[in-house]
């Protein structure tokens, strides 16, 4: 993961989108077990754990907020950490999620791009890194 000077979360509505910090999470919702989420990092495929808390906050990336109860095994999620990084010894707490739809069969048409190759408009000028 990468860890970035400034660090700017993305707004709800994506008003911000190319102003804020990259996520530092990718993939899918492999498992939720309480208060832990575990991810598959779309491109290297490793299974990451972050903590949800209070102000954990989670929309779709058209806007929408949504309850942290709808986060559902296969949904398709960017994370944002705390403070954009990963603390050193400890599991990371997420900021913002962001998940695709809250219906984990709906599927982002750019799913199968590679990374920095997502074109077009909202949501999929979202830059990932690794």
């Amino acid at each position: 993961m990468r860890s970035v000077d400034k660090c700017v979360l993305p707004a709800p509505d994506g008003g911000n989108i190319g102003v804020s910090s990259p996520a530092n999470i990718h993939g899918r919702i492999s498992k939720i077990i309480n208060l832990n989420v575990i991810i598959q990092e779309k491109f290297t495929n490793k299974l990451l754990k972050i903590k949800l808390g209070n102000d954990t906050q989670l929309y779709t990336v058209f806007g929408g907020d949504v309850p942290i109860n709808e986060l559902q095994t296969n949904q398709e999620a960017w994370v944002w950490y705390k403070h954009c990084k990963s603390p050193a010894n400890s599991i990371p707490d997420a900021a913002i999620i962001w998940i695709f739809s809250v219906d984990p069969n709906d599927v982002n048409p750019n799913w199968k791009l590679g990374p920095h190759e997502n074109t077009g408009t909202y949501p999929f000028t979202i830059k990932d890194h690794t």
